[in-house]
């Protein structure tokens, strides 16, 4: 299969992690499944994919998931690449200012099931910082640090992060 471009890329890489993390957020596979007709994939497998309504039962997907990943030839990732992929889909989305905030919390919540030798702690921290600033304390590290900057500092360090890995 033939990567379409990088968004979709990431968002494959974190599809083929299902088997790996509980609370993946399953609607997505549909979003992923109209991807691959809108780009000219179209098979039996992928129509029933793409025919689940949200939100979807990630048991009663499982199979239909399982159908399209054979057919396009994709491998489900392995322990430390779904780490991977998990981060870089996050960071992604942070990098499009897509909800910025939220994205991090669920990066850093998902954290916890990591292996700890993949280096986030300049974003973990960062989340802590901003929750403090929104509860009116003063960053004293870094005085630069406020309201105002700090989303673009997540979006930097993200940035940095994804070029990186």
């Amino acid at each position: 299969m033939e990567i379409l471009n990088r968004d979709f890329e990431i968002l494959t890489d974190y599809i083929l992690t299902f088997h790996f993390y509980e609370y993946l957020n399953v609607d997505l596979i549909e979003d992923w499944a109209i991807e691959l007709i809108n780009s000219g994939y179209e098979s039996e497998a992928i129509y029933n994919l793409a025919c689940f309504y949200k939100p979807i039962d990630p048991h009663e997907v499982q199979p239909y998931l399982e159908a399209v990943l054979s057919e396009l030839n994709l491998k489900l990732k392995d322990k430390e690449e779904s780490e991977k992929c998990h981060i870089r889909y996050f960071l992604n989305r942070i990098v499009k200012h897509d909800d910025v905030k939220t994205n991090l919390k669920r990066l850093l919540y998902i954290d916890y099931d990591f292996n700890k030798e993949i280096d986030i702690r300049d974003l973990y921290s960062l989340q802590y910082v901003w929750d403090d600033l929104l509860a009116g304390e003063v960053y004293w590290y870094n005085k630069d640090l406020n309201l105002d900057t700090i989303e673009q500092e997540v979006v930097e360090k993200a940035e940095k992060w994804l070029s990186e890995n």
